[in-house]
C-alpha cells in the first residue's frame, strides 16, 4: 500500500468523523475549544485563507469558474470599502465574526475539487445517512456523557437548531442522490428521513418546516420514479411516509398537538392586538394579505414571531436611509444599531447574544450595503446559469430554494455549519469533470 492511499484513507476517516459530529451535535460541536479558539472560529479562519488562495489560483479553473471568482473579487472590494468608510481594523475579532458570511463562500471550491472523486464518497454518504438518524434519536435524549463533554469543552451545549437540521437533511439526501449507486436506498432513505424530521421541524421552526416541504416537493419532481413507476411504488411511498410521520409525531409531541407557545409569542401578541384595536377605532383602510396588514405606513403580522422580524427589517431599511448608508452598509465593527435600539428593547434576547437580524438579505444589506447585496445576488444567479448550461436541468434549485427560503427567515448563512454544507454541495453539484483546465 503506497503512502498516498494511506493518506487518502485517513482523510476519508477524518471527513466522516468531522461531518458526523457536525450533523449530530451541530452548534455544540463548533463551540469546542482548541487552544483558546472555538472550532467555528477556526473554520471561518480556514475559509478566509481559502478565499484568498482560490482568488490567487483562479487560473487553475476553467473560464466559467473564473467568472465566479471575479465576483468574489467584487464582494471583497465592497468589504474593503465598508471597512475604510467606518475606519475599521481588519484583524478585529468582531469584524472577523460579522463578515464570516463572505469568507465561507470559498468552501464551494473545495466542493468543486472533491467532486472529481464522487465514486470515493459512497462510504462517506452512507455514514452521513446514519449520522442524520442519530441526530433525530439524540434530539430529545442526548447521552449524559456527551452533554457533560460539551459543557466542559465547548462554549455551550445546545440542541440542534432547525436551520442546521434542515441543511443536514439537504446535505445527506442530495449527496446520496449523486454518489450512492443503490437507487432504491436513495429513494427509500429520502422518504423515511424527510417524514421523520417533518414533525420535529413543526416543533422547532415553521420557516424550516416550510423549507423542508419545498425540498420534498422539488426532489420528487426530479425523482418521479419514487412514486410514479407503478401503483405499487406509489402505495409503498405513501405508506412509508405516512407511517413514519405518525410515529415521529407521537415521539415528539405525544399527541397530534402541533402548537408551540412561548412567553415571547405571548408578549408579542399583546402589541399586535393593540395595533389591530387602533385600526378598528380609527376606521383605517388597511391592506391585508393572509396574516399581514399595513398600519401607518409599516407592515405588521398577526403572528408574534413574524411581526418581531418585520419590525427589525423595516427598522434596518429606515435607519440605513437616515444615516445615508444604504449603498455601503454599517460595516462590520459593531452590532447592527437597530438590534440595540433602546426604543425596541429585548432584541438581543435573554442571553444578550442575539445580534443577527434573522434574514440573509438584510444581513448583507446591513453589513455591506446595496452594492454588496447586488453582488451576492449576481453570484448565485451566475452559479445557477453555469449549472444549467453544463447539466441542462434545474436540479440545483432543489438545494437553493429551500436553503434560501430558510436563510431569509433565520440565522443560517451567518453561522458555520449551514454555509459550510451549503457551499460544499453547491461546488459538488457544479462540477463536471472538466472544471479544471488541466483536470488534475
Amino acid at each position: 500500500m503506497n503512502m498516498n492511499s494511506v493518506n487518502n484513507k485517513y482523510i476519508k476517516y477524518f471527513l466522516i468523523a468531522f461531518f458526523s459530529f457536525s450533523i449530530i451535535f451541530s452548534r455544540s460541536f463548533y463551540g469546542l475549544y482548541f487552544l483558546d479558539f472555538r472550532l467555528g472560529e477556526i473554520m471561518v479562519a480556514i475559509s478566509l485563507l481559502l478565499y484568498f488562495y482560490f482568488m490567487y489560483k483562479r487560473k487553475m479553473f476553467s473560464d466559467s469558474y473564473q467568472k465566479i471568482i471575479y465576483i468574489l473579487f467584487g464582494i471583497f472590494a465592497s468589504f474593503i470599502i465598508s471597512l475604510i468608510l467606518e475606519e475599521g481594523f481588519f484583524f478585529s475579532n468582531y469584524l472577523f465574526k460579522s463578515s464570516s458570511y463572505i469568507w465561507t463562500i470559498s468552501f464551494m471550491f473545495l466542493g468543486i475539487i472533491y467532486s472529481l472523486n464522487k465514486e470515493n464518497f459512497e462510504h462517506f454518504s452512507y455514514a452521513m445517512s446514519v449520522s442524520l438518524l442519530i441526530l433525530y434519536l439524540f434530539f430529545k435524549n442526548h447521552p449524559k456523557f456527551f452533554v457533560d463533554f460539551f459543557l466542559n469543552n465547548s462554549d455551550k451545549f445546545e440542541l440542534a437548531k432547525a436551520s442546521n437540521m434542515l441543511i443536514s437533511i439537504l446535505f445527506v439526501n442530495i449527496l446520496n442522490y449523486h454518489v450512492i449507486s443503490n437507487k432504491k436506498f436513495v429513494n427509500y432513505y429520502f422518504i423515511f428521513s424527510t417524514s421523520l424530521f417533518l414533525p420535529l421541524m413543526i416543533f422547532n421552526s415553521r420557516g424550516s418546516f416550510l423549507s423542508l416541504c419545498f425540498f420534498i416537493i422539488l426532489f420528487l419532481i426530479y425523482r418521479k420514479e419514487i412514486y410514479s413507476d407503478s401503483l405499487i411504488n406509489t402505495t409503498i411511498f405513501i405508506a412509508i411516509f405516512s407511517l413514519t410521520f405518525v410515529i415521529s409525531t407521537y415521539n415528539i409531541f405525544g399527541a397530534f398537538d402541533f402548537s408551540k407557545r412561548s412567553e415571547q409569542n405571548q408578549v408579542e401578541i399583546g402589541s399586535i392586538s393593540s395595533n389591530l384595536n387602533k385600526l378598528v377605532k380609527n376606521k383605517e383602510t388597511i391592506s391585508v394579505f393572509l396574516s399581514f396588514y399595513v398600519y401607518e405606513g409599516r407592515l405588521y403580522s398577526r403572528d408574534g414571531t413574524t411581526d418581531w422580524r418585520l419590525d427589525i427589517w423595516q427598522d434596518v431599511v429606515e435607519d440605513l436611509n437616515d444615516r445615508n448608508k444604504v449603498l455601503t452598509g454599517y460595516g462590520y465593527s459593531e452590532i447592527i444599531p437597530v438590534m440595540v435600539d433602546p426604543e425596541a428593547p429585548g432584541r438581543l434576547g435573554e442571553d444578550g447574544l442575539n445580534e443577527n437580524v434573522h434574514n440573509y438579505i438584510f444581513t448583507i444589506l446591513s453589513r455591506g450595503g446595496l452594492i454588496q447585496l447586488l453582488l451576492f445576488t449576481y453570484l448565485h444567479f451566475k452559479i445557477f446559469v453555469i449549472y444549467k448550461k453544463k447539466n441542462r436541468n434545474n436540479f440545483i434549485l432543489v438545494l437553493m430554494i429551500p436553503a434560501f427560503f430558510n436563510a431569509f427567515l433565520d440565522v443560517a448563512m451567518e453561522s458555520v455549519q449551514f454555509p459550510l454544507m451549503y457551499y460544499l454541495l453547491i461546488g459538488f453539484l457544479l462540477s463536471p469533470k472538466e472544471y479544471l483546465k488541466n483536470n488534475s
